[in-house]
């Protein structure tokens, strides 16, 4: 060990299989629990030496580990500099059950920037060769999101490739015989409850449905909870499903009322007597933020003009937004909602406006006139000020000399 000490490990690869040696470090490595091997989660280590791993590093552990044989989880978390090829000592397993290849952990948007390089072409022959095994016991699997995008090109999400692969896991699942919902014990009737989504449509392309990505136990679409939810929910933002029983609460967003896990809702209305929760989207598009004080309101706080919450100017298409608080102070330029023509705009919009002859509300041009007004009075006292300045500079000028 004190060779390990003064000696820097060659790749991120001895870092981990040091590791593994130490009982010190086992609470770092990424085996949970036991040295079985059951569940092999790379999120488990640091972020940035996940991200620094190599296809020879990973396929080297995959070796170590016997993962063919022992591994029953495979989660890829945090792991963006790989291509995929390094997943070969994984073809023909029988044993994995879930193979996350999302690249992000818990709670965590599976859009990643930079794109990372992890290919399908790589990839898909791989998982091909697992899901043809008779004994085949794989039951979730998780795609990244860059795979699962829409293209322009022929107007459809993910490859042709990528779909093929998809119908073909379907019909895997299918022949294993009919599986059943774990609350109500229904049949889960194919083609109605296709395991993974191929129907073009953002978000749940390519996600798996009927399963809770914790437990993989399947739930139909019919069963709900107390609260009328359905108990496998789909979070809008991890883009994952969880059941009741793995996520006991469930989060509404105060802007799109779609449903989220709570760990994915981290932003809070800017009303400071209201404790409605937010979506990232919501929060950082669709209700704010005020470019001023960059904070955001939920749509009912957004909708009541009380409130103050951050408003769009339609004139310049939403490129300026900002609150009532921060539009009424000097230098900013606020965005105004007229109480008589509805309409809103920024204040350099609606002086444009006024000015040819496009906006001829009383109401506006009266803001309009109060605007003008004080911006005479602004430009006044900074040319006294400047003036002020020239005068000081004068008498400095004989001492300089």
């Amino acid at each position: 060990m004190f060779a390990l000490a003064v000696t820097p490990p060659k790749s991120p690869y001895d870092t981990i299989m040091a590791r593994s040696r130490s009982k010190s470090h086992a609470s770092t490595f990424m085996i949970t629990g036991t040295d079985d091997w059951d569940t092999l989660d790379f999120g488990e280590i640091e972020k940035d030496l996940a991200a620094r791993l190599s296809d020879n590093d990973v396929s080297a552990i995959l070796v170590h580990v016997d993962a063919v044989r022992k591994v029953k989880r495979l989660k890829l978390t945090n792991c963006t500099n790989i291509t995929g090829v390094g997943l070969i000592p994984l073809q023909f397993s029988t044993v994995i059950e879930q193979i996350d290849l999302s690249l992000v952990g818990m709670h965590q948007n599976p859009k990643l920037y930079p794109e990372p390089p992890i290919s399908s072409e790589l990839v898909l022959p791989i998982l091909q060769s697992i899901i043809n095994e008779n004994r085949c016991a794989l039951k979730h699997l998780e795609f990244p999101k860059v795979w699962r995008e829409y293209n322009s090109a022929d107007g459809t999400y993910g490859t042709a490739e990528l779909t093929q692969f998809i119908e073909q896991y379907n019909e895997m699942t299918e022949n294993r015989g009919p599986a059943s919902c774990s609350k109500c014990n229904q049949t889960l009737v194919h083609p109605h409850h296709n395991i993974i989504d191929y129907d073009d449509e953002e978000q749940y392309y390519g996600t798996q449905n009927a399963t809770c990505h914790q437990c993989m136990k399947y739930y139909c679409t019919n069963c709900t909870d107390e609260d009328n939810y359905l108990y496998l929910m789909f979070c809008h933002t991890c883009e994952r499903s969880f059941c009741k029983e793995c996520c006991t609460t469930r989060s509404g967003c105060g802007g799109c009322s779609n449903k989220f896990c709570p760990g994915c809702l981290p932003h809070n209305c800017a009303n400071p007597h209201c404790m409605t929760e937010m979506c990232g989207y919501c929060y950082e598009e669709e209700y704010g933020p005020c470019q001023e004080c960059n904070k955001s309101w939920c749509f009912p706080c957004w909708e009541n003009d009380t409130i103050g919450a951050v408003k769009h100017c339609h004139t310049c298409r939403g490129e300026r937004q900002c609150c009532r608080e921060c539009s009424q102070k000097e230098g900013v330029n606020g965005v105004h909602r007229c109480v008589s023509c509805r309409s809103q705009s920024c204040e350099e919009c609606l002086i444009i406006e006024c000015h040819n002859g496009n906006n001829k509300c009383p109401s506006c041009l009266q803001l309009v006139n109060a605007l003008l007004l004080k911006k005479i009075e602004q430009l006044t006292n900074r040319n006294r000020f400047l003036a002020t300045q020239v005068e000081t500079l004068k008498d400095l000028q004989p001492s300089l000399a």
